[in-house]
Order: structure tokens, then sequence, then C-alpha cells
């Protein structure tokens, strides 16, 4: 990775100063759906962090007992990590905290953690966890070019193409309004077979005009 090859570079102190700054800070720059800006706390647990410190903090009606271990910015939204009471790996959204208390209590940082190994693993639970708005659709060689720009959205399966170029995916969408802005986007560069989630009058209009198409190939 470029980051480990900059590290390289550097002398030794720093080197070690910058490995060690890397399990309190990590940077994902993917987004979620939308994004935030960062809580005005993310001072306090800059500096709790940094001197260990546990932090009392209301977040979702409760008031907890945490230790701090890193920072985390997806998109332009922060996310703390940290250790509950019972000594297990947590993610917050700073702005969801709505008080925040640094204790004079301090606290032994793990020296095994990994805030990027952290992240990455709870992220990809996260994902497998979204709801899942699958749409198939029948699309055209223009409309295929458009889906390389989508956003938010997988596809799980996809056919060989017919003798006109288009294909049938099942594409899998990061909620409703994705899946309506995009797909309905492409106009007549696709044939919709099936939106469970779009209404029952749309899937009519959508499998009479798959038949339309099916029909005009015999």
């Amino acid at each position: 990775m470029a980051s480990h090859k900059l590290l390289n570079t550097l002398p030794a102190p720093a080197r070690e100063k910058a490995r060690a700054m890397q399990q309190w800070l990590h940077i994902d720059t993917t987004g979620w759906r939308h994004s935030e800006s960062p809580s005005a706390t993310l001072s306090l647990f800059q500096e709790s962090i940094w001197s260990c410190q546990k932090v009392t903090i209301t977040y979702a009606a409760k008031t907890r007992l945490i230790s701090p271990l890193g920072l985390v910015v997806k998109g332009k939204t922060w996310y703390l990590v940290a250790l509950n009471s019972e000594g297990e790996p947590r993610t917050f959204r700073l702005d969801r905290i709505e008080d925040a208390q640094t204790t004079q209590e301090r606290f032994t940082r793990p020296p095994d953690f990994d805030l990027a190994a952290y992240w990455t693993e709870s992220t990809s639970t996260f994902r497998e966890r979204l709801p899942q708005y699958v749409v198939t659709v029948k699309v055209s060689p223009k409309g295929q070019a458009q889906m390389r720009l989508w956003s938010h959205a997988t596809v799980l399966e996809r056919s060989e193409p017919d003798e006109d170029g288009w294909v049938t995916m099942r594409v899998d969408f990061e909620g409703e309004e994705n899946a309506r802005f995009h797909v309905r986007g492409m106009g007549g560069n696709r044939i919709l077979r099936r939106e469970e989630y779009f209404g029952k009058s749309t899937i009519t209009e959508a499998t009479t005009s798959w038949e339309r198409k099916d029909t005009a190939h015999v």
C-alpha cells in the first residue's frame, strides 16, 4: 500500500510514531448513504484517546462508560471506536453522542488492537445486514454503460447478451429510493421484470413491457 511505502521513507523515530497514529485514526473515504459534519466533541475524544482516559457518554438515551481507542472518518462522518464496560470494541457515531465527559480513570490500550482491521470487519458485517432491494432488469448496451456510473448497487446475476446486446441482470440496491432513482433514470434503456418494492401497478406494467420485448424476438 502507498501508506506503507511512505512510512518506510521516514526516519525510525518518526516511523514508529506514525505507526502509532494509524491505530488512533483511520480514514475511510467511501460513503454510506449520506454524510454529516463532525461532532463538537471531536477534540474531547482526540485527547482521551491520546491520554487513555475513560469517557462517560450518553448514547441512544443510555449512559455508558467507554475507553476510546480511535476515530474513523467515513466520507464526512466521524465515528468513535471504543471499548465498552465489558472490554468489547464498539462503534459510536459522533453526531449521535448526546453528551460526553472525560473521567480521571485511565485504561490500558489493548496492544494487539488494529483499528483499520476492526473497521474493515465491522463495516463488512454492517453491509451484510443492510436491507436488500433486488430488481431484475433487462438492460440495453447503452444502459449497461450507464450502470458503470452507479453507486450503492451490486449486480448479483448477469445473463449472456441477446442478439441485440440486451442483458438480463438481478441488481441489489442499498435502499428503495436508490433503486427508484437509478432504474427509472435509465428510461427506455431498461425493461423491468420485477420490482418487489415499487408497487403492484409498476409490476404489472413492467411485466407487460417485458413480454412485448420478448415477443419482438420470436
